[in-house]
């Protein structure tokens, strides 16, 4: 095998991802982490924002009597004490606060490079699985994609174009995912750019996320999550990992919980 003749994974991801957004691919998509939306974060920062607003109005309240007000002792003693406390309060409310992303324009565009990663990502693998395209292991064998992907213990690692296969399967466990270099430009000649049009995919995934925010946004969890899975996949034609994906970038910590799935009502 000549390694000249192949591209890594890693390549070929950000090849293809430089075919989808020629202006806004910075090439470090691949680093880019699961990244809650903006408005996700806004909703977990909101309470916590209420809560110092109404404490800092209390803080402010008892300050004035504290002034305005002639105090015995005690009096005086109970209300310096109270201040003390929303003081406290107010610092223990403002750490908490700080433990939280605060969604402003590098955060946004943080997001965005995890939202392309994800697509191109998601295209790519499918073309694998649909053999569009061949990906191989350590130059020597074809990967069943779909087949290898669904067995328990493999993983790929895109970061180092490796994949970890099932303990069962001969040979080494981990190996090098490369794809053969005119077959796959072959095949990325034939993709069109996304930017400046919204994909079906896409147009899928922000509908699905739409509905999780104003599910959020409306209060407690009403159902367990594989309710909320059911529907991506059943009504917005995802398919079960993707619906995941947009599931846990868009839902706070609280949601991400399994549970039972009750009697699904349509939407």
């Amino acid at each position: 095998m000549n390694w000249n003749d192949y591209y890594s994974l890693l390549q070929g991801f950000d090849l293809f991802g430089r075919k989808l957004y020629p202006d806004s691919w910075n090439g470090w998509e691949h680093q880019s982490e699961e990244t809650p939306s903006p408005a996700t974060v806004e909703q977990t920062r909101k309470p916590i924002e209420d809560e110092i607003k109404r404490v800092e109005l209390e803080w402010g309240t008892v300050a004035s009597e504290i002034n305005d007000r002639l105090l015995d002792d005690s009096e005086r003693a109970e209300l310096e004490q109270r201040i003390e406390q929303l003081k406290n309060r107010r610092n223990q409310l403002q750490d908490d606060l700080q433990q939280i992303a605060k969604p402003d324009a590098s955060y946004k565009r943080g997001y965005a490079a995890y939202q392309r990663s994800q697509t191109v990502q998601t295209r790519l693998f499918e073309a694998f699985e649909k053999e569009t395209i061949r990906a191989h292991f350590n130059g020597s064998m074809l990967i069943d994609w779909s087949g290898w992907l669904r067995q328990k213990g493999c993983k790929v690692v895109l970061q180092l174009s490796i994949l970890r296969t099932n303990e069962l399967m001969a040979g080494k466990r981990w190996g090098a995912v490369s794809i053969e270099k005119v077959a796959f430009d072959k095949w990325l000649s034939t993709q069109s750019s996304l930017e400046g049009e919204i994909s079906a995919l896409d147009q899928a995934r922000i509908e699905f996320q739409n509905l999780l925010s104003k599910e959020v946004s409306a209060g407690e969890k009403r159902y367990p999550r594989d309710h909320y899975l059911e529907i991506g996949t059943r009504d917005y034609q995802l398919s079960r990992n993707e619906a995941k994906r947009v599931w846990r970038a868009t839902v706070p910590a609280s949601w991400q919980r399994k549970g039972r799935l009750p009697k699904l009502v349509r939407r």
